[in-house]
C-alpha cells in the first residue's frame, strides 16, 4: 500500500467553525493551569461563540515534577467528563501507566523523571527496600483515585483538526501520519525538532521546552517548562490564526 503525504498548504487551517486551545506540558503546577483556563475562559468570552465548536486540548504530562499532580489530575478528570475536552498521554503518564501496572523497569524510569514527586502529591510511599514492583504497583493504584486511571487509560496519543495534528512530543520525519508509532509520538525529541520537513500537517507538540511558544511553518512548540520557569503556556487555533497565550507565577 502506498502512502502519500498532504502537501503543505499555503495557510494551514482547522477545520471550518473549529476553535482549539492546545495547553503544553503543566507538570504539577495546579495554581498555572487554574490561572491559565481563566485566561483561557476571557479570550474565548472576547471572541465569537455563535456556530463556534470550541475543543480545549491537553498535550499531555499533566503529572510529575511539580508539587501539585494531584490537584492537576483532579481537576483534569472532572474536565475530561465535558464535551470538547480532549486529553492526550505524555511520555509521564505513560511511565505511570506502567508503573501502576507493575513494570520494574517503567518504575525506576518513572521515579527518576519526577515521579516522586507525584507519589508525595497523593500521600503515596516511594518503593520501600526490598518491595516487589507488584506490590509498588499495588499501592500506586490503590492510593490515586479510580476515576483518575480511567482517564489516564483513556488518554490518546494523538488528534487530527484540519490541517493541526495535536501530538505530546512530536513525529518522525519522513514517516507518513498513519504510520507512525505511538512510542515515537511520545517521546521524540532532537530528530523532530531540528527537521524542516514538512509532516504531513502542522504538528503541535510539548514535550521540548522551548522560551516561548515557537511556530514554524510545520510545527508548533507549546512547553515552556512550566514547572521550572513559572510560565505556562498555551495556542489558541481558529481558521488561519495561532494565538500565543500565557500565565506566569511570581518570580516566573
Amino acid at each position: 500500500m502506498l502512502h502519500f503525504k498532504k502537501a503543505r498548504p499555503a495557510r494551514p487551517r482547522l477545520a471550518k467553525g473549529q476553535r482549539v486551545y492546545a495547553i503544553g506540558d503543566i507538570h504539577g503546577r495546579f495554581d498555572l493551569m487554574k490561572a491559565l483556563i481563566q485566561e483561557i475562559k476571557r479570550h474565548w468570552s472576547a471572541g465569537t461563540q455563535g456556530g463556534v465548536r470550541t475543543t480545549l486540548i491537553f498535550l499531555g504530562d499533566v503529572v510529575d515534577r511539580g508539587a501539585q499532580s494531584r490537584e492537576c489530575l483532579d481537576l483534569l478528570s472532572r474536565l475530561w467528563g465535558s464535551s470538547g475536552v480532549i486529553v492526550l498521554r505524555g511520555n509521564h503518564e505513560d511511565m505511570m501507566i506502567e508503573a501502576a501496572a507493575g513494570n520494574p523497569a517503567a518504575q525506576i524510569a518513572w521515579l527518576a523523571n519526577g515521579g516522586y514527586a507525584t507519589l508525595d502529591s497523593f500521600e503515596i510511599d516511594p518503593p520501600r527496600p526490598g518491595e516487589d514492583s507488584i506490590d509498588f504497583a499495588e499501592r500506586l493504584t490503590a492510593g490515586v483515585a479510580p476515576e483518575i486511571w480511567r482517564m489516564l487509560h483513556a488518554t490518546v496519543p494523538s488528534w487530527r483538526c484540519g490541517d493541526y495534528l495535536f501530538v505530546h512530543a512530536g513525529v518522525e520525519p519522513g514517516v507518513a501520519l498513519d504510520r507512525q508509532q505511538e512510542r515515537t509520538l511520545l517521546s521524540i525529541r532532537d530528530k523532530f525538532t531540528r527537521s524542516q520537513l514538512w509532516h504531513g500537517a502542522v504538528v503541535v507538540h510539548g514535550h521540548s521546552i522551548v522560551d516561548r511558544v515557537e511556530i514554524h511553518s510545520n510545527r508548533v512548540a507549546c512547553d515552556t517548562g512550566a514547572y521550572r520557569t513559572g510560565v505556562l503556556s498555551c495556542i489558541c487555533i481558529e481558521d488561519d490564526v495561532i494565538t500565543p497565550l500565557h500565565v506566569r507565577s511570581e518570580g516566573g
